[in-house]
């Protein structure tokens, strides 16, 4: 397993520490915002079909639950994790995630790739906390004015989807983030420009 680290001289701190995936590599990513090991849930190529019950949400930090069969995250899924700030569902069958789905949670990090979603999923309850969003390799194809609206993210990747159409107003609101819409099937962006 490799490490990509992104480490700031200037401040003197890591920003983002996460293990790559090699092929035939399913090891959990990690967050750094957790305190300890013991709050990682760790259910990587499991076969899981929908999001497991564990016993001991109130201590859980970060949960992988990569490389799954999971389809569809209902509302209040992630209510009892009060302490969930990294969630990876990478490489699911996510066609579905409802709009309380992660209501309750302060998600800071939300991996979302290499799903089957056609729409970004709402995530106002998120509009606080959560700073990465991860919807790379999915099939989104448009993204309206309400699409991220009332996020404060410093990070939203879309690239590898089939997005054609971006509202001129669909970033309003955002501020300072870094968007990355690479391989995507645009030819032209027509945007307002927000005042912060």
């Amino acid at each position: 397993m490799m490490l990509t680290i992104l480490y700031s001289v200037a401040l003197g701190i890591i920003l983002a520490i996460n293990p790559v995936r090699t092929e035939g590599d399913r090891t959990c990513q990690f967050c750094l915002n957790c305190d300890t090991i013991s709050t990682l849930a760790c259910m990587v190529g499991e076969g899981l079909r929908t999001v497991p019950d564990i016993s001991d949400t109130n201590r859980v930090c970060t949960m992988n639950l990569s490389y799954n069969e999971i389809q569809c995250i209902k509302d209040n899924t992630f209510k009892r994790y009060s302490l969930l700030k990294c969630l990876y569902l990478i490489e699911n069958q996510l066609t579905v995630i409802e709009d309380a789905a992660f209501c309750g949670t302060p998600l800071e990090s939300l991996n979302l790739a290499r799903n089957n979603l056609t729409a970004v999923p709402k995530l106002a309850c998120l509009g606080s906390t959560l700073m990465n969003l991860n919807l790379r390799n999915n099939f989104i194809q448009t993204l309206n004015a309400m699409s991220v609206r009332g996020l404060n993210l410093a990070y939203l990747n879309l690239e590898y989807n089939c997005i054609h159409y971006i509202d001129p107003e669909a970033f309003v609101g955002l501020g300072h983030s870094i968007i990355n819409l690479a391989n995507n099937q645009l030819f032209c962006i027509k945007l307002v420009s927000s005042k912060t």
